[in-house]
Parts: C-alpha cells; structure tokens; sequence
C-alpha cells in the first residue's frame, strides 16, 4: 500500500503528558505463556516485514515516539522531545495510511514472533533538489530499543530496497544526524557511504540547529551479500539499528514535526552527489 504524506501531526495538547514516549511496560518482549483455547504459542510466526494499514496506526505511533526519544533526547531541547507523543505520531499515521495513494510513498512495519510491531521504515522519492527523478529516499528507519539486535533493522531496510527497485529507483539517500556513529555503522556496513552533503536543521525556537549528513547507496541487482558498490537484497548486516532510529529528511510520512522541528534544505556549500 503506498501513502500519501500527511499534513504535520498536531502537537500534543499538553507536552507535560505523564509519558510521551512508550513505557517499557506497555510493550513487553519476554515470551509470553500460551493458555486457554485459541491462545498462540510463543514464536508462532517467523520475523517478517509488511506494509502497514491503518489500524497499525496505534503501535506505531508507540514505536516511533519511544525510539525518537531514544535517540534524540540528548540531542533536541527538552521541549521538543516531550513533544514526541504516541498519539500525535499515530493521528498523523492513521490519516495517510487511510488516503493510500499512488507513488511510491510507503510505510513498512517490522513484526517479531508473536507478530507484533516492533520496528518501521518509511521511503519515498527523494525531495532534495540535487537529486534525479530516479532516487529514493529512506525517511524512517526505527527498530524498539527492546527488539534490537534481532535482524528487525535489516530486515526492513532490504524491504525498502525491494520498493525502490521494484518502482524503478536507481539510488537511495538517507539522512542522519552527523554525530549518530552507530546508525551510520550500520548504514555503512549496508553498503551506504557519505555523499558529501549536509544540512542545518533548526530544532528550537531560539534557533538551534543539528546538523545532518547524507549518505547513498546504489540499487544493485539482488546478491547474496553487500558488495561495495551498492545494496544486495540478501546482505543487510543482522545487527539491525543499534541505537535509535534515523531521522532522515523530516519524516515526511509520520512527521518529527509533531516535536516542533522544522526541516531545513540542503545547506548552500554542502555538497551534494
């Protein structure tokens, strides 16, 4: 199914909400106990990746919010990252998951063994300026900081691959924070390298900025492993995210700008492929 990006997500209405991210509590990893008649036994389904639909809307909104957190609160001011609420990713979800529309615009959900969701990857065309018709752009990837290391990153990641391939994409872009060492080592490791371009995102209404690098990645032919000169479908490494998700390009289909960030362009001087 592919999505339409939607409007930004409304900010919360109070940002001082008792959690705005996920409890860990509320999404619990351990392998539950089966019981009763028609209960499911634990690992009945095999890790696996899907588009997502609307009434996902919920759980990935809990995911996102719990994994930007993660990421971005040593990161944004205090303010913004409280305004990093479940409800305000899931609004935002729910309504272009429901508006499906043509393009290559899609949101993939990652789900473990007892099929729950787990971790996201949203891709779409590239909106950067230097870039050709015929690139991607990975805007979201997010695994759950208790689902890590279990293959759910990789396995997302070759699934956007597949997407772009299959709509005729010949590179893929993604953007990240410039300090993010371990996203880029997995990014790196998948055959991604910097291009050279960066940007200043203002973060703050004081106007504090973060800054972003780009890293690409040529859609080569489906290979048993990543080679050097671009993305193999088999050969994502199986370490999966190793410490938040990727914030690239300002998640046009889900939306940090529920936490107040404004995106900025590609900076004059940044370079670019």
């Amino acid at each position: 199914m592919a999505t339409s990006p939607p409007p930004d997500p409304p900010l919360p209405d109070s940002p001082g909400l008792d959690s705005p991210g996920l409890d860990p509590s509320e999404l619990d990893f351990s392998e539950p106990n089966s019981s009763g008649p028609g209960s499911r036994p634990s690992g009945a389904f095999p890790p696996r990746v899907r588009p997502a639909a609307p009434e996902d809307a919920d759980e990935v909104g809990r995911v996102q919010a719990q994994v930007f957190i993660d990421t971005y609160a040593a990161r944004l001011p205090p303010e913004t990252v409280a305004a990093f609420d479940p409800r305000a990713f899931a609004q935002g979800w729910r309504a272009a998951l429901s508006r499906p529309a043509e393009g290559v615009n899609q949101l993939l959900v990652a789900l473990d063994e007892n099929d729950r969701i787990v971790g996201l990857a949203a891709v779409g065309p590239s909106q950067d300026p230097d870039t050709g018709q015929s690139t991607g752009e990975v805007t979201l990837v997010a695994v759950h900081p208790l689902a890590r290391r279990r293959g759910h990153g990789s396995r997302l990641l070759n699934a956007v691959v597949e997407v772009l391939r299959d709509a005729g994409a010949d590179l893929v872009t993604a953007w990240l924070p410039a300090d993010a060492e371990q996203e880029r080592a997995f990014l790196l490791a998948a055959g991604f390298a910097p291009d050279g371009a960066y940007r200043d995102r203002v973060v703050s209404a004081d106007g504090a900025v973060m800054r972003e690098v780009r890293v690409d990645a040529a859609l080569t032919e489906p290979s048993p492993s990543v080679g050097a000169g671009g993305i193999g479908a088999g050969g994502i490494g199986a370490g999966g995210i190793g410490a938040g998700g990727i914030e690239a390009g300002g998640i046009e289909a889900g939306g940090i700008e529920a936490g107040g960030i404004e995106a900025g362009g590609i900076e004059a001087g940044g370079g670019g492929g």
